[in-house]
């Protein structure tokens, strides 16, 4: 085999991140941001006999998520940066964490109003 057919590995970036963790934290933080702005709204709802508790825990897990969130934006862009060093490596999770936070981002007031206004309405 000549020496311009032979397989190389992508370049590893110079911090030593080849194997992208980055991209499979920034999907986990935006799992856990979906999951805690759903169960906190699933417990407001559940909350419906006291009112007032149940729209505070409506919007603290709303603001949980929404930093959540944006964490897993950052990841999802480092991940995503990371990726294309790596020959595009684990590129669809880290896309999956960035979307899926951006998602949540812009989700999470309207499920507050929501959850607010079934509770106070």
């Amino acid at each position: 085999m000549s020496a311009s057919t032979q397989w190389a590995p992508p370049s590893v970036p110079a911090d030593g991140w080849n194997n992208n963790q980055i991209a499979v934290g920034a999907r986990t933080v935006f799992l856990w941001a979906l999951g805690v702005l759903v169960g906190s709204w699933v417990f407001a709802i559940g909350l419906a006999s006291s009112q007032s508790l149940g729209v505070f825990v409506s919007w603290l897990g709303s603001a949980t998520a929404t930093g959540l969130a944006i964490w897993a934006i950052v990841l999802g862009s480092i991940g995503v940066g990371r990726a294309a060093k790596l020959g595009g490596y684990r590129r669809g999770t880290a896309l999956t964490g960035l979307l899926g936070g951006l998602g949540v981002l812009l989700i999470a007031p309207v499920v507050v109003l929501l959850g607010s206004l079934l509770l106070l309405g």
